[in-house]
């Protein structure tokens, strides 16, 4: 094939730009991706990321906002995993306001646990927008003391003879 000297100038700019990308790229060594935690459109979500002190029977609320088409609605498409307590089965159902999302575990979550819900790609809009996916933690509270408080006065009931 022949090329006029303006397409191979042409070729040739492309090339060397490509080449100037690829030498950056190299400099700046490897690039890490930054953690999405929110996609586009997540008006409310429950917990919050980071949260902490959240109770053992929780449920996990997500609403992106727009209308959701229930046909996409899949527990599958949703990991709810504790550290100490491992993975957790539930029920994703969509509320009465068709925008949001309630996961309700099976089991309850370990106190003091860490855990990591992800919400994979395949859930849609009713106008066909697929809702990101996305990745968030947050902690169980700590196991309630069964011990009195220091210093509390007793109640004690008196003693009748009778």
């Amino acid at each position: 094939m022949t090329y006029s000297s303006g397409t191979r100038s042409f070729i040739a700019s492309v090339l060397l730009g490509m080449a100037a990308v690829t030498l950056l790229l190299a400099a700046c060594g490897p690039v890490r991706a930054q953690q999405r935690v929110e996609p586009f459109g997540l008006q409310y979500q429950f917990p919050g990321n980071g949260a902490t002190g959240i109770t053992r029977q929780t449920t996990i609320i997500l609403r992106p906002g727009d209308q959701l088409n229930s046909k996409t609605i899949k527990a599958s498409l949703l990991t709810v995993r504790g550290a100490f307590s491992g993975l957790h089965d539930g029920t994703l159902t969509l509320s009465d306001d068709q925008r949001t999302m309630i996961f309700k575990p099976t089991t309850l979550f370990t106190y003091s646990e860490r855990v990591l819900v992800t919400l994979r790609k395949g859930i849609l809009t009713t106008t066909g927008r697929a809702i990101d996916s996305l990745y968030f933690t947050f902690t169980i509270q700590v196991q309630p003391s069964n011990k009195t408080t220091a210093g509390a006065p007793l109640a004690i009931a008196p003693h009748r003879s009778g």
